[in-house]
């Protein structure tokens, strides 16, 4: 397997790692006020933002490793 498969997987790992995390942390959140309402919804808040910019990062990766084969699909998201 080519260096960019392997890295490409393990990207997709990260991704899956993170969605994860993310329906992890959102099961006691019941509505959006619950972020707000305390200091630890505020650290779910921050966690799951910084969670989400990850997978953002990890796609663009992967466009690049593809040379810009995977977001060309999907024009109406920025």
């Amino acid at each position: 397997m080519s260096d960019k498969k392997l890295i490409i997987l393990s990207t997709l790992k990260d991704i899956k790692f993170s969605i994860n995390l993310i329906e992890e942390r959102f099961k006691d959140i019941k509505e959006s006020d619950d972020f707000i309402s305390s200091p630890k919804g505020l650290e779910k808040l921050d966690a799951i933002s910084m969670r989400l910019i990850a997978i953002g990062e990890g796609i663009k990766k992967i466009d690049k490793l593809s040379n810009g084969k995977l977001l060309c699909n999907y024009p109406k998201i920025d």
